[in-house]
């Protein structure tokens, strides 16, 4: 892969420039280019990969926003059609035909929640409860995904993986 195109909603991915900034870091030290796409909407969708489709050597990073989320099968299935390689930040989207998804342990998530739900009830002030990052990441790979892109994912990779999909 040659050029990268970072999907997202800006309207629901209020955090998409800290992304942004790591990707386009980390990229030249891949070769890779990289540039946002900004959809709106389900058309938005499908001309952005349209697009993507006819630049050999695309791939797609989807980011994590409800919009995306929402409408995975259509990302996932578009994106397959047109034959890009894509990673996208929640495992439904490779339930959905998606390539691979890496993302925060969403259940692990909803779980310190309820925690911190629980210690305002009995209480204790907001302001005073700490701040906490994701400490788990989980990540799911589709391997008919795969075989169909004619790409093979590397042993090492799959044994890491929490989910295969084959």
């Amino acid at each position: 892969m040659t050029q990268t195109s970072v999907m997202f909603n800006p309207r629901t991915s209020p955090y998409n420039a800290l992304w942004m900034h790591s990707i386009e870091m980390a990229a030249p030290s891949f070769g890779v280019s990289v540039a946002q796409t900004s959809i709106q909407s389900e058309d938005d969708v499908r001309s952005t990969i349209d697009v993507l489709g006819t630049r050999p050597g695309s791939s797609l990073i989807v980011l994590s926003d409800s919009y995306t989320y929402e409408h995975s099968a259509l990302i996932a299935s578009l994106a397959a059609s047109k034959r890009i390689p894509a990673v996208y930040a929640f495992s439904r989207f490779v339930h959905d035909g998606g390539l691979i998804a890496y993302g925060v342990d969403l259940i692990e998530q909803f779980g310190r929640a309820a925690v911190y739900i629980d210690r305002v009830l009995k209480g204790e002030k907001t302001a005073e409860l700490p701040v906490q990052g994701p400490t788990r990441y989980t990540m799911a790979i589709n391997l008919r995904t795969a075989k169909a892109l004619g790409l093979t994912i590397a042993p090492g990779l799959i044994a890491a993986a929490d989910e295969v999909i084959e």
